[in-house]
């Protein structure tokens, strides 16, 4: 009798080191694709903030346009005009 009772006492704890490292691999699976998920919204937003950026030069740009068209001189104080412009008189 005393020889069951150990056997059931081993297969439990043998049960409970199961369970464990199931439980263990999918918390670390889990860790892992949480990762790379951080990864990916990262990324995009990034990618967002480099086209809001794209978004404000081309206002800029059509903005600076539309100013030679009307006056036929070149924005003095646009930041992205290289120096070497001249204005005309």
């Amino acid at each position: 009798m005393k020889l069951m009772a150990n056997w059931k006492v081993q297969l439990a704890f043998a049960a409970a080191l199961v369970t464990l490292f199931v439980v263990g691999a999918l918390s670390y699976r889990t860790i892992v694709v949480s990762a790379e998920s951080d990864r990916w919204v990262e990324h995009t937003q990034e990618v967002l903030e480099n086209l809001r950026k794209l978004q404000f030069e081309m206002g800029a740009i059509s903005a600076n346009v539309r100013g030679f068209a009307l006056t036929e001189r070149t924005p003095i104080s646009s930041p992205s005009a290289p120096a070497n412009w001249t204005q005309r008189s």
